[in-house]
């Protein structure tokens, strides 16, 4: 019979803006395989946990262009990951009273 070792791995890093890079709060970062997700703090900067990799990561904000990475054994600690911010061309909205 064999066993299985599950190995933890600590995903940390910091989201900062491609044009200033200056920190994004609050962005939103999913581990699709593990389903398992966190948010960045108010300096841009995150934590978590996972049993597997690799695996995507998958990190979004409001304002800004989603992106996917790739994360494994070797590239779990101190990321910067970097996200474009979006031009939104709203319409002109008439109201007529």
């Amino acid at each position: 019979t064999g066993s299985l070792f599950s190995q933890t791995y600590t995903l940390s890093g910091s989201v900062v803006n491609s044009e200033s890079a200056r920190p994004i709060p609050f962005a939103t970062l999913y581990l699709v395989q593990q389903e398992k997700g966190t948010y960045a703090n108010e300096e841009g900067k995150f934590i978590v946990t996972f049993d597997a990799a690799p695996d995507q990561l998958i990190i979004s904000a409001v304002g800004y262009q989603s992106d996917t990475i790739m994360v494994n054994a070797a590239n779990v600690e101190d990321l910067t990951i970097v996200l474009k911010p979006t031009d939104y061309v709203l319409e002109t909205v008439e109201i007529i009273g």
